[in-house]
This record gives structure tokens, sequence and C-alpha cells, in this order.
């Protein structure tokens, strides 16, 4: 304990290397920033596998209550919890805050004490309602978890702890053992036995993840599976024909004809006789105009459509020559991306959260098993914390889905598909008005995208777009992530038309409620720029009202009358 509360002063951590040894800090009675703290708990892998940061903001509120106004604003402003959020901790220079209550070496060894004591399970309680034995469970976490004892082999009994405190603890023992009369160390020139470590660590995820990876197919008998959801889902829309819309019928020109041999008609006596055409003008002063020989016409203007047309061609021909450059004829087009849901239940009891925290963290360094254990685990512990209720349907709703994103995430669409399943039969016992009844059509949708059936899929997410349109409304983000992911499906079924009209929509509401740098607008943005090259390339020849001929270039001069001069008067 004294080893590590030297190596995580703000001195030493400073420089890199022991400025101030034990004695010296016993002596001068120095303390320990809130940044040393921070850093301490979460290279020790107590934070968050632990306990939570807010649980540790409690503890140090009890063990060192405010005195002054700046402790209470220190206090009252959650400083702890915005160093470990933005990583302050982790700068060269350790800012300064006002009202860090620098906790001192026997406040240290009570904060240990008593995040050992919140570790302590409460199912061993003996059935006479006694506390356990304390010292058991602070040994444990002092010697075995957290590796603060006397034994300097700490690498080869221990190697699934954080590879950071392990490497400092290491480097504090070898310093030590070559500390000289002048207080001076040597630096740790070599990493192999933390690359051993790293390798080890590396090769037990591995063949934990083998097992999951490697399982056996689940017998699942997909066409069976989409027929039990025929009636429920809407069928794909047909494709919209744009067709011109015709001329008004004029009923007044209508004339309607006659079959079968007609009588003659009966002369009008009333009727005059049709006037001669005028006869021209012509006088004989006046000569006829000269015809005007014109060129031949210049051409049409291009449509729209040819320029399209046209530049199509120009891509085209620019990746064959991009393609003959590299040695590869294939212009391969990556299919657009589905957009994730991202879930979190509200409420969470303290046992159960530093699992469900345990299991994000795992899911996102591809610990697949650790993962889904974890979140077996924290169902487990909620089931025991509700007891003897039931539980809820949302919880089971949501464990079965995580883990089913879990499995897609390792890429077992079998076993993903058979948890959505089952995330179904709870979502059927939601009452009509819950928006979570659309999470399983999501899901399923989801593992059909990645299995090519775009139809079940895009049918899929079209039943949730239903769901959410009428309880939540079409400009909220979860509708504008379905709109995404139907925007995919059109896309991978080249209507691609409709793919663009999705994805259009998706952007604007991501880019009204999130903002233009959100992860989910950019990753819409990205699907919309792919369906924009080629949402016009099966475009239908337009229809041309009319035709625009070029105006003639050489226009009739008209002649100019010269005026007459007077003639001069003979005298």
């Amino acid at each position: 304990m004294q080893r590590a509360y030297t190596i995580y002063l703000s001195e030493n951590i400073k420089y890199g290397r022991q400025l101030l040894s034990w004695k010296e800090i016993a002596l001068q009675n120095i303390p320990l920033s809130v940044c040393g703290i921070v850093r301490f708990l979460q290279e020790a892998d107590i934070v968050p596998t632990l306990v939570n940061i807010e649980d540790v903001e409690d503890i140090l509120m009890k063990i060192m209550p405010p005195t002054n106004p700046k402790e209470h604003g220190f206090y009252h402003d959650s400083v702890l919890m915005k160093v470990y959020e933005k990583e302050l901790y982790l700068s060269a220079n350790e800012p300064h805050f006002d009202g860090d209550p620098r906790m001192h070496f026997h406040e240290f060894a009570i904060l240990l004490g008593r995040i050992a004591i919140e570790t302590i399970p409460k199912e061993k309680e003996t059935e006479d309602k006694k506390r356990p034995d304390v010292a058991h469970y602070v040994n444990r976490f002092l010697g075995e978890i957290i590796c603060l004892r006397k034994n300097t082999d700490q690498k080869k009994a221990f190697s699934s702890l954080n590879l950071k405190f392990l490497k400092r603890m290491a480097d504090h023992v070898a310093s030590e053992e070559r500390h000289t009369e002048r207080g001076e160390h040597e630096e740790a020139p070599q990493q192999q036995d933390l690359e051993q470590i790293q390798k080890q660590m590396n090769k037990m995820v591995e063949r934990q993840n083998a097992g999951i990876i490697n399982a056996p197919p689940l017998t699942l008998n997909l066409s069976d599976v989409l027929l039990t959801f025929e009636r429920e889902l809407p069928a794909v829309p047909f494709p919209v024909e744009k067709k011109f819309a015709a001329e008004p019928l004029n009923l007044e020109k209508v004339v309607t004809k006659k079959i079968g041999l007609q009588p003659p008609k009966e002369e009008d006596k009333n009727k005059k006789a049709p006037k001669p055409p005028p006869r021209p003008n012509l006088n004989k002063d006046k000569k006829p105009q000269k015809p005007v020989i014109f060129e031949m016409p210049a051409p049409q203007p291009p449509q729209a459509s040819e320029e399209i047309y046209k530049y199509r061609d120009d891509l085209e021909g620019r990746a064959i020559i991009s393609g003959l450059k590299i040695a590869t004829f294939s212009n391969i087009e990556v299919k657009p991306t589905l957009i994730k849901e991202v879930l979190y239940p509200e409420g969470i009891p303290p046992p159960v959260l530093t699992f469900m925290e345990s299991a994000l963290i795992m899911q996102n360094h591809c610990n697949f098993y650790g993962a889904i254990k974890n979140y077996e685990t924290a169902r487990d512990e909620w089931e025991s914390f509700l007891k003897p209720a039931d539980m809820p349907p949302e919880l089971n709703l949501f464990f079965e889905f995580v883990i089913g994103q879990v499995y897609e995430t390792a890429g077992r669409d079998d076993y993903a598909l058979g948890s959505y399943i089952s995330s179904k039969n709870y979502a059927d016992q939601l009452p009509s008005h819950c928006v979570d009844k659309a999470l399983p059509y999501l899901g399923i949708g989801s593992v059909l995208y990645h299995t090519s059936d775009y139809e079940w899929a895009l049918r899929c997410f079209l039943k949730a777009k239903e769901i959410r349109e009428d309880l939540i409304g079409s400009d909220t983000v979860d509708t504008a992530t379905v709109y995404n992911n139907i925007g995919c499906c059109f896309y991978c079924l080249d209507r691609h038309q409709e793919s663009f009209s999705y994805l259009n929509l998706a952007v604007a509401i991501f880019q009204a409620e999130l903002g233009q740098f959100h992860h989910r607008t950019l990753s819409a943005h990205r699907n919309l720029m792919k369906a924009k090259k080629i949402a016009f390339v099966n475009l239908t020849e337009r229809q041309v009202p009319w035709e625009a001929y070029p105006k003639a270039e050489f226009p009739i001069r008209e002649k100019v009358k010269k005026e007459k001069k007077a003639k001069p008067k003979k005298k």
C-alpha cells in the first residue's frame, strides 16, 4: 500500500521516476491529489469493474467531509466525476482544483478498506443476520484482487491484472533494489515481460471466443420462422412508375360516330356562299423580297437525362482506367451499413451496474464470451434483487436483445436470431402503447440483412416503422434510425430512388436532432452518398411536350427612308 501511495504521488508521476521516497513522504506528510486517486483507481481496475466513480465520491465525502466553502463546491460540482470522464488525470501537468481535499495515507487506507467492504456479496450473510468476516474480504481484496502484498513476484501469479498498474509496481520494486546512496534510479529499459503478459491475455480471450465462434450451428429452420411472421409483417410495396399526366379531355370536341348507312344531309338554304380569298395587292413600285438562304440549323440543346448518362459513362470509363492501372477490372461497391439500436435500462441497482458496465467494455474489446457471461450474471443479480416479485417483461426483453447483439457482433447470426425470437415472446406481453415492441423486428431485420434476405429484412423494418410512427412520431431519432435501415434494404433491392428518399429523410432528421457531426448523422450521410451515385442510373426517357428550335440568325433588315435634300431656289 505504501508503494502504491508513493507511485501515484503527483511529483513522481510528473517526471516518470521516483523523486520522493516513502520516508520523505511520511516525514513531510505529503498528501495525494484527486488526479492521483483517480489514476490509481482506474489503472488498478477498481473503477469501473468493482465500484463506480459515484460510489467513490460518496466514500470520499464520508471519509473527508467538507470543512470550508471551497470543499463544499468541490463535492457539489462533482469534480471527481469530471476528472474521470474527461480523463484529466492523464495529462502530464496535473490541473489544480479549488477545494481538493488532498488525501493523506491513513485516509487512503480507509478508502481501500471501504471499497473492499462494498464488494462483499449480500448472499454471504449468515442465518443469524450477522455481518460476515470483514477481515477475510479485506485481505482478499488487497492481496488477490489489486495485488497489494509483499510478494514481489506478482506477474506470474496474477496474469489477469491491469497491465499499467502491474508495470508500475514491478518498476518500483526494481528501482528500490537498485537504489543508491544519492537516491538515483535507473530506468526500466525493456518491456519484454509486459509484451509476454499481453500475449497471454490475448490467447486467453481467443480461447474463450472460440467457444462462441466455433460452436455447433443452431438447428433453426429459417423458412418456418419467416412463415410465422407472414401475417404480422407488411408486404413490400411495389415500385412506383412515374407517368406523365395526359391532357384533360375536352368533352365539347367529342363527336359520337354513327355506324351504318346514313341518310344524306339536308342543305341549308339560308347558308351564304363562302367569300373568295382576297387577291394579293402587289404594288408595281415594290420589288419582291429576295429569298434568304439559311444554313443548316444548329443542333438542339442536350436534355438533362443525356447529360446524366454522359456523366455516368465518364465515371465508368475513369473507374476502368484506374482499375487497369492497379491490374484489376473490378469496381465493387460496398453496401450501406445499418445503424444499430443502443439500449441502456433505467434504475439499475448498484450490484447490477458493475456487471452491466463490464459487459459493455468487454463487447467493445471483442471479448464476446465475457460480455455474455456478464449480461447473464447481471440478469440473475437483478432477478434476485426484485424477489419475491417476478422479472418484468421489459427487462427480459432488454437482456435477450443485447445478448443477441453480442452474438451478431461475433458473427453468429443463428444464435443471434434465436435470441431475437425469444425476445419477441417477451415483447408480445407488453401493452400496445409500449414502443419496445418494435425491438424484436429490428433485430430480426438486421440478421436477415446480413444473410442477404433483403425483402424479409425490409418487411421487418417496415413493421418497426409503423410501430414507431404511431407511438412516438416520424420526426424522432429512433424513427430516423428505421428510415436509414429501410433505405439500406431498398438500395440492395436496386430500388435506388426510394433508397435515396428514405436516406435523405433520415439525414435531415439526424442533422436537426443530433447535429451534423454525430456518428449517426455521419453514417447515414455516407449511405446517402452511396445511393446518390447510382440514383439516376435507370432513368427512363422523359417525354418532351415540345421542341425548342433556334432562332434565325439572319433577321430581315428594314429599309431606312432617305431624307430628300431641299433644292436651291433659282434666282
